[in-house]
């Protein structure tokens, strides 16, 4: 590859129709090719500064910068199907082609390029070049020599993250057998002579789900010899199952480009075999006392010939690459959560008409991504990489909840080159200016107020932010009380700017209350409670409040709360008036109830006259949340029923009429 290159700029000539200038290289390498191009421009650029690669634009094409895939439990079949005996020999002795599959399996470049390759019929190892060669020859540390092309990649798996099929499916699950005999017969009998059996099962499976270890792969043939129903000379020709080995990602089905096994015609057809399940028995004589049998099965429990070759996040060189990379969308050049290190991206969108197939083969081009590609090395205008089926998530903006004078706000976690177009809601109150290429905003206060700041990439995905810009005033914030009426002993809540509302961020809050409120909860909160106790010479009860930022302390609002007179407390009594009998029990109305702290019971209950006279008092040993007081012997008048609960005495107006 770098030979090409050089040769290339060595036979160069500068271009006279456009000013003289020597026009730089564009390289785009499919799949593997796409590793060969990226390290050796890459090695160019770091070990060869000398020689420039005269080249300004890479594209890798559905390439496996973390690992190709064919699936294990396939590796491992094919390894163990090569062991198998026909005729005292092993298949791959008698089938040289089968060694070439072997061979391709054990290849240099096979066993750089799969993220997991079987060693043995049951034994494998994970992918160490990637990450110990490549990824550090590609990977450029700020100080050192830095590439002077641009690299983007495009990936032919779904960008909605649409898989092919779950963890563990079935690849292969085919048995055959044949079985005959020679039996005599006497009268209604068989006796059994002779019997002969042969099977063979075949089967392999998808990665199960991360950390299993379920079977993935099994090669089992056998024969054997009965002579007269009890001499068994019985031979196992081949026997191994391999399993998962549970550290492993289940890559089999995920999101990516697809491709048939190998591509071998004769496995093709094999695979395509529909589900079916065979089983005859033909009987028929041989003479008068003999007779004999032949039986065959077969059965094929569920075929899937194509498999994730190159998983989408491996051809967007997507990190950290764990399981969650495989449901992440990768729309419009942007993942903020697993984000690509190439500068923009494709990946396949459903295919029109077909609305299965939302995965394609590994290295087709499509319309669409062709005219991307083409529109990328021309420097045109180019936002074929949106999409209208899914939209990214994950993005966020980064700044100061807070702006007193100015402040920078950022898209997080997306490429360099993403443009960015900033608005600001109302417009009037700041001013703004984009930072290089648009991904950051600096942002100057004009006036105070409460802004949304919004970020919108040329693909239309937007995220905000609210800022608070200056100080509060008192239009910012309107305090309200919650029950909107406060019964005599009971609970109240105040907030700004109302009582359900977060905390605003970077905000913190200062109540001041009068006489008649005693403090609960809540004091530098959005929302402080308060008891409010009536008992006294008290005036209308009120809140102050304040609300304050890093730009400084905003004014003081006061509220007068609103009292029910008729309402004192969370018990309900009733009659009243009575005649004969007064009965207490718990406050069903949804707002006493909401003034609760502790659940109503009653300790003990006084009646006093206009005078303040006790005219009747019972203490209750087992507090209970009902009681009935006997009133009769009571003349008619107003009287003061309170109620103590352990902590608090409760106050009614009650009427004794006979």
């Amino acid at each position: 590859m770098q030979e090409v290159v050089n040769r290339v700029n060595a036979n160069k000539v500068n271009d006279n129709r456009f000013g003289n200038i020597r026009q730089q290289n564009v390289v785009m390498g499919l799949s593997m090719g796409g590793l060969c191009a990226r390290f050796a421009l890459a090695n160019m650029t770091r070990n060869f500064p000398g020689t420039p690669t005269e080249t300004r634009l890479l594209i890798t094409h559905d390439s496996p910068h973390r690992g190709a895939n064919v699936p294990l439990g396939l590796q491992y079949m094919i390894r163990m199907l090569g062991n198998v005996q026909l005729f005292g020999y092993n298949v791959f002795d008698i089938y040289p082609d089968y060694n070439d599959a072997i061979g391709l399996l054990n290849a240099p470049a096979t066993q750089q390029l799969l993220l997991y390759s079987a060693t043995t019929t049951n034994a494998f190892t994970a992918n160490t070049f990637l990450d110990a060669t490549y990824r550090p020859m590609v990977t450029f540390p700020a100080g050192g020599p830095q590439p002077t092309y641009r690299f983007i990649a495009t990936a032919n798996g779904n960008e909605c993250a649409n898989p092919l099929f779950s963890p563990g499916k079935t690849f292969i699950n085919l048995g055959a057998g044949v079985s005959a005999g020679i039996y005599a017969r006497f009268l209604f009998f068989k006796v059994p002579i002779l019997s002969y059996k042969l099977a063979v099962a075949v089967e392999a499976y998808a990665l199960p789900a991360a950390g299993a270890t379920n079977k993935i792969a099994r090669v089992y043939s056998e024969n054997s010899l009965k002579l007269f129903g009890f001499i068994n000379i019985f031979k196992q020709l081949y026997n191994n199952t391999a399993y998962a080995p549970g550290t492993h990602l289940a890559v089999d089905g995920v999101p990516g480009s697809n491709y048939p096994l190998l591509n071998v015609d004769a496995l093709n057809q094999l695979t395509n075999l529909p589900i079916f399940k065979v089983n005859l028995y033909v009987s028929f004589p041989l003479g008068p006392f003999l007779g004999g049998y032949f039986g065959v099965y077969a059965y094929n429990a569920g075929v899937s010939y194509n498999f994730t070759f190159v998983p989408t996040a491996s051809a967007l060189d997507a990190a950290p690459y764990t399981t969650p990379v495989f449901s992440q969308k990768y729309v419009g050049g942007i993942n903020p959560s697993y984000p690509s290190t190439s500068e923009t991206f494709i990946a396949q969108e459903t295919v029109q008409n077909n609305p299965s197939l939302t995965n394609n083969v590994h290295i087709r081009f499509t319309a669409r991504n062709s005219q991307w590609l083409f529109n990328q090395m021309e420097g045109i205008a180019n936002t074929l990489n949106c999409s209208g089926e899914c939209a990214v998530t994950g993005l966020s903006i980064s700044g100061n909840g807070t702006l007193c004078t100015t402040g920078t706000y950022c898209v997080s976690n997306i490429p360099a080159t993403t443009q960015i177009t900033w608005t600001a809601t109302p417009s009037s109150i700041v001013s703004l200016t984009p930072v290089g290429n648009g991904s950051c905003v600096n942002v100057s206060r004009l006036s105070n107020g409460n802004l949304t700041l919004t970020a919108r990439t040329a693909c239309s995905t937007s995220v905000t932010k609210a800022v608070r810009v200056g100080i509060y005033s008192t239009s910012d914030y309107n305090i309200t009380q919650y029950p909107s009426t406060v019964c005599n002993n009971g609970i109240v809540q105040v907030g700004m700017p109302w009582y359900y509302t977060p905390p605003a961020p970077n905000t913190t809050y200062n109540w001041y209350y009068g006489n008649g409120l005693t403090y609960i909860s809540g004091q530098g909160t959005n929302v402080i409670t308060l008891r409010y106790n009536s008992q006294g010479p008290f005036s209308t009860p009120w809140v102050m409040g304040r609300a304050n930022n890093d730009c400084g302390q905003g004014p003081f609002q006061t509220i007068n709360l609103s009292v029910n007179p008729n309402c004192y407390s969370s018990f309900a009594v009733s009659p009243n008036p009575s005649t004969d009998v007064i009965n207490i029990e718990p406050n069903t109305d949804p707002a006493a109830k909401a003034t609760l702290t502790k659940p109503a019971e009653i300790v003990q209950v006084e009646l006093t006259d206009k005078m303040g006279i006790i005219r009747y008092r019972q203490k209750f040993g087992n507090p209970a949340p009902t009681a009935t007081i006997n009133v009769s012997s009571l003349p008619s008048d107003v009287y003061t029923l309170r109620i103590f609960d352990g902590q608090i005495w409760f106050t009614h107006k009650v009427i004794i009429q006979h």
